[in-house]
């Protein structure tokens, strides 16, 4: 098995795909490759039958308190994000049967937090419009008392 960091390597395509993982941010690329040699002659495995554990150090420079980093893989199309098997905060451990594009990721925006905020905001805007809503009846009801009032008054007249 062979890791190589290739960021000035890796396609536009794969990069863009990687950066539009909502919730987690590309900061690393590397190949993963696995390459079966017999009698001299080299396959390339993109796939295998039993996942295999790797373990990678994180770059200094990336590395902050409170960060909480990821894997990302690319493979035929499809972004996955692999957790972080072990409690260093310098490596990430994961586990993979298939081999292509890779990135070191970062939790970028916690996809739960997300989720409950715009929960909230939802929530908010719904018992405003509630608000509003309920001010307009209100408003047609008093509009509508107001016209029987006057029209009353017009025929007393």
């Amino acid at each position: 098995m062979n890791l190589t960091r290739n960021a000035a390597f890796v396609p536009a395509a794969v990069k863009e795909n990687m950066q539009k993982k909502v919730g987690y941010r590309a900061v690393d690329y590397f190949d993963l490759i696995v390459m079966k040699t017999i009698d001299a002659r080299s396959t390339l495995i993109t796939q295998t039958a039993k996942s295999l554990s790797v373990t990678i150090r994180i770059p200094e420079q990336f590395l902050k308190e409170d960060r909480k980093f990821y894997i990302m893989r690319e493979h035929d199309g499809q972004i996955d994000v692999l957790a972080d098997q072990d409690s260093d905060p310098e490596t990430i451990t994961f586990t993979t049967d298939r081999f292509s594009e890779y990135a070191i990721a970062y939790e970028a925006v916690n996809v739960n937090k997300m989720i409950i905020w715009s929960f909230v905001i939802t929530g908010i805007a719904f018992i405003g419009a509630m608000i509003c809503y309920v001010n307009l009846l209100r408003y047609r009801g008093k509009a509508r008392l107001e016209r029987r009032r006057r029209s009353m008054n017009e025929e007393t007249l």
